[in-house]
């Protein structure tokens, strides 16, 4: 079972790896960084740089306004580009209710991806507020329904859509499908009108506990540090609701790669929904450790193990993977015959310390299912069809 809370960082701090290594994510997102070494080789990052003051109005250009977001932004995104595993976010939390602007937001965030991926570049697109879209029924249909050509561009390009999740005691809680999760509600929606999420990549960019949702008789910049000292929790409470939070996430047929909690480095106003090293420690021991489940249609350890004959070693530095700069996965092996099944191992350049194992019973080529297992335990870290 792959661990999803992972770290937002607004401002690095030294106490950071320590947090990133607790909780065992593969993601950490990491705002504004100036460039120099990777400070965190040994994870993939979502990069967000704060352009809140200026982006609105080229969104509203569309096509034309994103040509001229990406260019602005371009000399950051190549200060980082040689850290591992980068992902960048287009403009957080764009108001998906603006209906005389949203089609010109649908169009810029297409552009962006046409525009990333000519440049070699991955995306994290979306990014809507929590609770969003609102409306009536009907409105909320219309509007989740006009960026439905965006989740197909993920599916197709592998960029990732995201959205933003929080919860607020006393008005509704992290299992809630309006705030915490609403991804749930328009994800149904696009299934609905024929969209493969089952193929969609996603995460929730920013998500555990915030005042400022509407309701209750207190609303403001409240984040989990007030609430709990002001004895409305306490604090084991809020590190169970995160843990179970990921356990309820963990359950859904569309569960997300990674959810990154707000946060880490606080500016002004967000103080009070800063941690530190101490309570992410406490959170990520209460945090579930399973292993994935898989059905047993395979003996899967015995694969996992014939499986190693074939994987071919690595190259130093992934010199190889990199020359080539392919953003899916990598063959690392012969095709092999197994109980029946053709199977074959990959493996992604941005994850050296995973193994994927694709396999189907033999003619049945539509039916592919995939293992993902640690390199070096060979456990398994993810089963998916």
């Amino acid at each position: 079972m792959q661990r999803l809370t992972c770290l937002h960082v607004q401002q690095y701090r030294s106490d950071v790896p320590e947090m990133v290594r607790a909780l065992g994510s593969p993601w950490v997102k990491i705002m504004d960084p100036s460039g120099g070494d990777d400070p965190l080789p040994e994870v993939n990052k979502v990069i967000r740089f704060w352009t809140d003051d200026w982006d609105r109005p080229l969104m509203e250009r569309g096509a034309a306004g994103a040509a001229q977001y990406m260019n602005a932004i371009r000399s950051r995104m190549e200060r980082v580009r040689h850290w591992r595993g980068v992902w960048y976010e287009t403009p957080n939390e764009p108001n998906p209710n603006l209906d005389h602007v949203m089609d010109a937001y649908v169009d810029f965030q297409l552009a962006c991806m046409n525009i990333a991926a000519s440049w070699g570049y991955r995306l994290v697109v979306g990014n809507w507020p929590e609770g969003n879209p609102g409306g009536t029924e009907g409105e909320y249909i219309r509007r989740v329904l006009k960026w439905k050509p965006v989740i197909e561009a993920c599916i197709k390009e592998d960029m990732i859509w995201s959205q933003h999740g929080y919860y607020k005691p006393g008005v509704c809680d992290y299992q809630d499908i309006w705030h915490a999760n609403a991804f749930y509600r328009a994800a149904r929606l696009w299934h609905e009108h024929g969209v493969d999420i089952d193929h969609l990549r996603w995460m929730m960019t920013e998500y555990g506990l915030d005042g400022l949702i509407s309701g209750g008789a207190e609303q403001g910049h409240h984040g989990w540090q007030w609430y709990v000292g002001r004895g409305r929790i306490t604090r084991e409470q809020y590190v169970r609701s995160i843990a179970e939070w990921e356990r309820w996430l963990h359950e859904q047929r569309w569960t997300p790669e990674a959810a990154f909690l707000y946060n880490i480095g606080s500016h002004s106003p967000w103080e009070t929904y800063d941690h530190n090293t101490g309570v992410i420690l406490e959170i990520a021991n209460a945090l579930p450790r399973a292993q994935a489940e898989a059905p047993g249609d395979v003996d899967l350890d015995a694969l996992i193990k014939a499986a190693q004959l074939y994987v071919v070693p690595r190259t130093p530095g992934y010199a190889l993977y990199e020359a080539g700069k392919a953003l899916g996965y990598h063959e690392a092996g012969d095709e092999f015959l197994f109980e029946g099944h053709a199977a074959q191992v990959f493996r992604d350049p941005e994850r050296h310390d995973w193994q994927h194992i694709a396999y189907c019973r033999v003619g049945e080529w539509d039916k592919i299912k995939w293992v993902t297992i640690d390199n070096d335990t060979h456990h398994i870290v993810r089963y998916r069809v």
